[in-house]
This record gives C-alpha cells, sequence and structure tokens, in this order.
C-alpha cells in the first residue's frame, strides 16, 4: 500500500524528498553511478538500504521500500 510522508535520502549526499500521496518520490538531475537509498517515517521500521545504478541508458528506475509499524515489528 502506497505511503505518503515517507522521507527518502541518498546515503553519502545531502539529498532527501519525500513521497507524495501516491508513495512515489523523485530525485532529478542525478550523475550515472551506484547510490544507496534509504526511507524513514515517524513510527514505522527502517528498512534495509536498497541500492539503485543510473546509467546512460536507464536513467529512469523505480526502488520499491516495504516499510512495517515499528509496534509490529517489535512484537514479532
Amino acid at each position: 500500500m502506497p505511503l505518503a510522508g515517507v522521507s527518502v535520502s541518498i546515503r553519502g549526499f545531502d539529498l532527501v524528498t519525500v513521497t507524495d500521496e501516491d508513495g512515489y518520490y523523485l530525485f532529478d538531475d542525478l550523475f550515472t553511478g551506484k547510490y544507496r537509498l534509504t526511507c524513514s517515517k515517524q513510527g514505522y521500521q527502517v528498512p534495509p538500504e536498497q541500492t539503485a545504478e543510473i546509467t546512460a541508458d536507464n536513467t529512469s528506475i523505480e526502488i520499491d521500500f516495504s516499510l512495517v509499524v515499528a509496534e509490529a515489528a517489535n512484537a514479532a
């Protein structure tokens, strides 16, 4: 289920964006290379970071995160 208001950042860079009401986010003008993305939202467990690779042939990619409510994560 899409989640709005999730902060998504690129590790090692001062780049942060927030998901919209449909759960989408966008980083503009990235150079080719590998990036490590993380996300967070209050009340949710922080998921593992994801790696994205931008290439000359692949300038638009989709990286999905799955967030779990913090209480549910602690109860498991």
